[in-house]
């Protein structure tokens, strides 16, 4: 092969396209060409797919429109809403604290590391107005009303899709409100602690069930029922199940729905 010859190859050999390597077949001295060919996708699992990302758009859609609906009604209520002052003009104020005759009332009691004051201190004018308007002294249950608070509070998480708060704190109208849905009952019967506790400490399970909606939220995981589950089975845990039935001075009680139906607990 003379010298241009050589050259020729020497050019044609350098510029020609990198080949895939050959994948070496099971005889000696044979080798079998490698193929490459366009993935393929399964054209039922491509349709399950791209129904799958239309549920989720409509599930976000769905969850984006009651988020804005309610952030829209919490701003319009807070333009409207009113600012009372009280006019302490002409207003005759007592002496001293000597002038007032203090309501019966039940020794305080510690609320420990809980952020329940608002249970404490309305449960507590409640057990004074049993004892003035019927003269029975009757020491209700404060983590009774806090249990039932904290469904109340995940069911209105799911229902404004996170746009309702979530922790230890609450006002006052809570008790009443939660009495007249679930009811109320002593102290004996539900004390709100974990088997062998004394004190309250509600800190480590407020965190826990806050953790769980973070992730319910950031999910989009709006099932109700499961929710609610989840947050019961926390409190039960740490707070002991509320009785659906229990014994007072002398009777035995229970709750009923408003269907008439023995209450569930649910």
């Amino acid at each position: 092969m003379n010298r241009a010859a050589l050259t020729l190859f020497a050019l044609l050999f350098l510029s020609a396209p990198a080949r895939p390597a050959l994948a070496q077949s099971g005889a000696p001295g044979t080798r079998d060409h490698v193929r490459y060919e366009k993935r393929h996708i399964e054209p039922v699992v491509k349709g399950m797919e791209l129904e799958a990302d239309s549920l989720r758009a409509l599930a976000d859609s769905a969850a984006s429109a009651i988020q804005k609906a309610d952030r829209d009604r919490e701003k319009k209520q807070g333009e409207e809403k009113p600012v009372i002052r009280f006019d302490w003009s002409g207003v005759a104020r007592p002496a001293s604290v000597e002038a007032f005759k203090a309501p019966f009332h039940f020794p305080p009691r510690r609320q420990y590391r809980t952020g329940t004051c608002w249970c404490f201190s309305t449960t507590s004018f409640f057990e004074s107005e049993i004892q003035r308007l019927s003269g029975r002294r009757v020491k209700l249950s404060e983590m009774y009303t806090v249990y039932w608070e904290y469904v109340e509070k995940a069911r209105g998480y799911v229902a404004r899709r996170g746009g309702q708060p979530f922790s230890e704190g609450s006002e006052g109208e809570a008790v009443p409100i939660i009495w007249k849905k679930y009811g109320i009952v002593p102290d004996s019967a539900y004390t709100g602690l974990a088997p062998g506790k004394d004190k309250y400490d509600n800190e480590d399970m407020a965190a826990e069930m806050a953790r769980y909606l973070e992730f319910v939220e950031e999910h989009n995981f709006w099932d109700e029922a499961v929710v609610i589950s989840q947050i019961r089975a926390i409190l039960d845990r740490n707070m002991g199940r509320p009785p659906e039935e229990f014994e007072f001075a002398g009777r035995f009680l229970g709750f009923r729905r408003f269907d008439g139906r023995r209450n569930s607990g649910t």
